[in-house]
Formats: structure tokens, sequence, C-alpha cells
């Protein structure tokens, strides 16, 4: 394991540069940090580097689990500069992006999706109810370090496709297409019709696009009660998934 202890050592500003999109996209890689999260990933996770401040308890397993990757134990100086969070956790990592396929699973749409806090929680609660298929259409960056933190490691098991209005409709072939939205009829009323999903979630602020609503079979929302307009759309989706998963086991 090789030994860093200057901020100004080429990998260590390597690692920074991943923290802006454009070095991420040129790269192909990002960056992932924290004990948790690094913890609970798959075996099968392409990691080229791991870095370990000293004496971090779980440098051992990790350096197993991953014997292709290049070690590094770094001063906590160094991997408080290399790291996003105020207080690191004394482990971070740069993985290579994944080439993803679809599985056989129900599906997200994510039209326009501009917080990397929800979107990541959008991926972990996805993960958990089995869409592991996410579709991405003007959204912030599933790669960036606040959405990989709060997926929860949901990053590592779910497949992403960056893609246009253009292309959704032949991707999402042998879906039924199910957008939310205030104006849609009641979900608890919805009836299967008893192949897989693709559910439609829009931006923060205006909702989905002209585009998918048009696209979507149909259109639901979760109902309101005491004045409420709405829900936060990481919420709702989470709420929404379950829903419709009960609802198909049922079927």
């Amino acid at each position: 394991m090789q030994e860093i202890l200057s901020t100004a050592n080429e990998k260590v500003k390597a690692v920074k540069r991943l923290g802006q999109k454009k070095y991420r996209d040129e790269s192909g890689l990002y960056v992932a940090e924290g004990a948790i999260i690094l913890s609970d990933m798959p075996s099968e996770v392409n990691v080229k580097q791991l870095f370990f401040v000293k004496n971090f308890e779980g440098a051992a397993a990790l350096t197993a689990r991953y014997p292709f990757a290049e070690t590094y134990e770094v001063s906590p100086e160094v991997m408080k500069a290399m790291c996003e969070t105020v207080t690191p956790q004394g482990v971070l990592a740069v993985i290579e992006k994944p080439v993803s396929k679809p599985a056989k699973s129900n599906a997200l749409v994510l039209d326009g999706v501009a917080d990397s806090g929800n979107l990541g929680t959008i991926i972990r609660t996805a993960v958990g109810a089995d869409y592991l298929n996410v579709y991405l259409v003007g959204c912030c960056d599933v790669y960036s370090g606040k959405t990989v933190r709060a997926s929860m490691g949901g990053v590592f098991r779910a497949n992403f496709f960056e893609t246009s209005y253009e292309n959704l409709e032949s991707q999402l072939s042998g879906y039924q297409k199910i957008s939310m939205d205030m104006a849609g009829e009641n979900l608890f009323d919805y009836q299967p019709q008893g192949k897989p999903v693709a559910l439609f979630f829009g931006n923060e602020g205006h909702g989905l696009s002209d585009f998918s609503k048009n696209l979507a079979d149909l259109t639901l929302s979760l109902p309101m009660a005491n004045g409420q307009e709405s829900l936060n759309v990481a919420v709702a989706a989470g709420i929404t998934m379950y829903v419709i998963n009960n609802k198909l086991k049922q079927k």
C-alpha cells in the first residue's frame, strides 16, 4: 500500500477533479466515500482505487474484496481534501461507471429531477422496491457525490440509462407507462394490466414535461388531504412504487 501525505499529489488532484461532472464524464470514473456505503458495495463493482486513513478498521476486508484496486494510505488532511463531506469517515473509492443493461424489472422514468439528494433517495428506494431500470431525461448527475451518498449503495445496484424524449418510447416497449401528476386518477384505485410498469416522475418545481404526460398510457395521483397540494418527489416516488408493487402481487 503506497503512502500519500501531500494534498499536492497528482492522485489526490485527480480524485478532487472527479467532483466535477465534466471529469466524471471524460474519465468514466466517480467517487464514493464513507465506511457504511463502501462496506455494502457488491464485489462485482469495478473499484479502481481505494484510499484509507492510517489504521482504518475495514481496510483489510476492502482490499481483499477488490484485489485489483490500487490502494493508498493517506493522512487525515489528504482524506479531507479529497472528500466532499465535512467529516470524512476515513475511506474513499474511485469506481468505474458500469455499462448498464436493462434487467427484468419495473422501471422509473425521471424527467428533469434536479436535486441530487432527491435523486439519490429515489434510487435507494427504487432498488429496495425492485425498480432496477432507471431512465433519466435532463436530470442531475447520478454519479455526483451527493447522489451517491444519498443512494446509500443503491447506485451500485440499479441500471441507469441517460436518454432523450425521442428514444423513450422504444426503450419502454413492453411496459405499462404511468405518469404521476396531480391531475391524475387516484393511485389507490389503479388496477394493473399484468405487465411491468414504468413510472414517470417529474421536476421538483414544474412536474412532468408535456412529452412524458402524452407518452404515458395513464396518469395517476396521490390523494392529498388538508389542502396539501403535493409531496416531495422522492417521497411520492417511494409511496407509489410500493403501492404499485402491492397491487401487482395481488393481480
